[in-house]
C-alpha cells in the first residue's frame, strides 16, 4: 500500500519524509480543529510536527488515508502544495479500513464504524483533486510498473530521478 510509496520515495533526496507512512494524518487534524488557536499558531504547530527546519527546502512528505477537504485547504494556505494522493481501489481501501477498525475494537466493530468506514470510503474514492496539484498513485500501477510511476512523479515534483529511489 502507500507503506510501499513510502519506502521507495523516502531515498529521495529532494523528499522529507518526518514521519514515515500516513501515520501523522490524527496529529495535523487535531491542530487544523483547534478553535482556540489563529491560523498562524496552527501553521507554526503544524510545520513543527513535519520538522520543516530539517526539510532544508525539501518536499515533505505528509501521507493521507482519509481525504480530507479542510486538511487539504489548510495545506495549500500553508504554502504552495504538491499532493501525492495515493488510491487503492475502493473495495481494498474498505476491508483495509475494516481490518484496522477490528484490530482497534478488539475484534468487535459497532455499526456506526461500518456506515462510517463506507462513507468514507465512497467519499475518498469520489474526492474531486481538481482544485489542488495532485499526483494520484494507482497502488496496483505502482506494484506492477514501479519505475514508471516514479519516474512521472519526478517529473510531477520537478525532480531529478534517481535509480536509489529503487533500494527500499
Amino acid at each position: 500500500g502507500s507503506g510501499f510509496l513510502c519506502s521507495l520515495i523516502n531515498n529521495h533526496p529532494s523528499i522529507f519524509m518526518p514521519h514515515f507512512d500516513n501515520v501523522n494524518q490524527g496529529v495535523v487534524n487535531s491542530i487544523i480543529r483547534k478553535k482556540n488557536l489563529s491560523f498562524a499558531q496552527k501553521k507554526n504547530r503544524v510545520l513543527s510536527h513535519f520538522k520543516s527546519k530539517e526539510a532544508q527546502g525539501r518536499y515533505i512528505y505528509y501521507g493521507m488515508h482519509i481525504v480530507n477537504k479542510n486538511e487539504l485547504d489548510f495545506l495549500e494556505k500553508i504554502g504552495y502544495c504538491k499532493l501525492i494522493i495515493s488510491v487503492r481501489d475502493t473495495i481494498s481501501s474498505f476491508c483495509s479500513r475494516l481490518h484496522y477498525e477490528k484490530l482497534a475494537h478488539k475484534e468487535f466493530i459497532p455499526t456506526a464504524h461500518i456506515h462510517s468506514l463506507t462513507i468514507n470510503t465512497i467519499i475518498s474514492s469520489k474526492f474531486d483533486y481538481k482544485k489542488y496539484s495532485v499526483f494520484e498513485v494507482l497502488l496496483p500501477s505502482l506494484h506492477k510498473n514501479p519505475k514508471k510511476i516514479l519516474k512521472e512523479l519526478c517529473i510531477f515534483l520537478d525532480i531529478k530521478f534517481y535509480k536509489i529511489l529503487f533500494k527500499g
